[in-house]
């Protein structure tokens, strides 16, 4: 009997987190960038590699907090990489959509400038997250595409 009361109250709490919280919770820890690819797309539907790192660096994704306080449904981001042989790294605060389709780095650097990354792959060791921008002025877009793999 007190087994069926504690597996009623396991379903219970899985039932009770949002697909954001479990996603939040299954990108926790360390996950190597296996691979980083960034392609042009012209708008006639020309599409150009213009880099394809492999090994390229590495994600690192907590719990946010703030004054000793958690902060719920965010994570801290430290990242890494190394593209054409520039090296890019900093710090930046994640979330995830209701619906656990889009990662978003929040602020960037300008009020506004949330970046949002869309999850192209979601499973429990292995991510593909991919963003686009777009250049209006030369006709073309610009696709940006993370594999992760977790450590």
């Amino acid at each position: 009997m007190k087994n069926t009361f504690f597996m009623l109250g396991l379903l219970v709490l899985a039932l009770s987190c949002t697909k954001e919280d479990r996603y939040l919770n299954r990108l926790e820890g360390d996950w190597n960038i296996d691979n980083l690819v960034r392609t042009e797309i012209d708008w006639d539907g020309t599409i150009k590699v213009l880099s394809d790192e492999t090994d390229a660096g590495e994600f690192s994704m907590v719990v946010s907090t703030f004054d000793g306080l958690t902060l719920d449904n965010l994570l801290d981001l430290t990242f890494t990489y190394v593209e054409n042989g520039q090296t890019f790294s900093g710090q930046e605060v994640i979330k995830v959509d209701e619906n656990a389709r889009r990662v978003i780095v929040l602020g960037g650097d300008c009020i506004q400038c949330d970046l949002a990354y869309t999850i192209e792959e979601n499973k429990p060791n292995r991510q593909v997250w991919a963003t686009y921008s777009a250049d209006e002025a030369n006709q073309r877009t610009f696709k940006l595409t993370f594999t992760l793999v977790k450590s």
